[in-house]
């Protein structure tokens, strides 16, 4: 029997997308043998379904400077769902010779990132987030380093606005904000730490690891260590408002002015954790303040 007038559904297929190279030519597209990747970010984009990006070992190094919000200028703005893995976080490396941050997802994205180094992003002026900036996705970031990112105000390693983030065996380390937040700052949704190492990071005011000002927060198995505030509190964690519980991990070495450890205005439950050897340079507890 034929059916007159039946449309067949659309069905969103993902693509898998192989880069090339590892420079940032202005734009064309990702073609077989010669794909950067920006071109990649970018075919993902237009694609319907969730690709995937796939990195061999080296230094992608982004250069097309400007500002948009389409990934062909400046930051590589992830607008579709899409999975982009390296071959590991010692050998992938995503950089910047811009004043601009590495990463920004500026809507409602499903976006997984594995086994790279995302290191050296930075502004010129004013600017969150220097390693990656997240307004409204879902992000997990797995197997990887955020690294000597910096930040013209908050999350040098990571700035989450709104969204949910899960971080898994993953290090951030030697990122600075002039603001909050040298590791990771993040304001609402849902935030998951598991097994991540925040490591010498620095933060102007408060929270050098990690700062927390809003929304509901989990770390397990975590270390928080030699982190430094200037004129705030929380070397290792700032938690300004927000529900947290942190279990199995472990805070020691850090400094702030007050809260060396850990610095608390919001909800805070701690279990079979370690908080030790953390110091104060004016106020409060070197293992916590409140």
């Amino acid at each position: 029997m034929v059916v007159l007038g039946a449309h067949t559904a659309r069905v969103a297929r993902a693509t898998a997308l192989n880069v090339t190279r590892f420079d940032d030519p202005i734009p064309g597209g990702c073609d077989p043998g010669d794909c950067s990747l920006r071109e990649a970010i970018l075919a993902a984009n237009a694609s319907a379904g969730h690709d995937t990006i796939a990195l061999p070992g080296g230094t992608y190094v982004l250069a097309q400077a400007g500002s948009d919000d389409t990934a062909s200028l400046g930051d590589l703005d992830i607008t579709d769902d899409v999975t982009i893995t390296g071959a590991g976080a010692a050998t992938t490396i995503i950089t910047t010779t811009m004043a601009d941050r590495i990463f920004h997802i500026p809507s409602t994205a499903n976006v997984s990132i594995a086994d790279v180094t995302i290191s050296g992003g930075h502004f010129a002026v004013t600017g969150d987030g220097a390693g990656l900036l997240n307004n409204g996705g879902t992000l997990t970031v797995t197997n990887s380093i955020f690294s000597s990112n910096h930040a013209i105000g908050l999350g040098g390693g990571l700035y989450n606005i709104t969204g949910t983030v899960v971080i898994s065996s993953t290090t951030f380390a030697g990122n600075t904000a002039t603001s909050v937040g040298g590791g990771l700052a993040f304001d609402d949704g849902t935030l998951r730490i598991i097994d991540g190492a925040f490591l010498d990071n620095t933060a102007d005011t408060s929270g050098a690891g990690v700062a927390i000002r809003g929304g509901t927060t989990t770390i397990d198995g975590s270390t928080f260590a030699g982190g430094e505030t200037i004129s705030g509190g929380g070397g290792g964690i700032s938690i300004a408002s927000g529900v947290v519980t942190i279990t199995n991990s472990m805070i020691s070495g850090n400094s702030a002015s007050s809260g060396g450890g850990i610095s608390t205005s919001g909800t805070l439950t701690i279990i079979g954790s370690t908080i030790s050897d953390n110091t104060t340079i004016s106020s409060g507890g070197g293992g916590g303040y409140r």
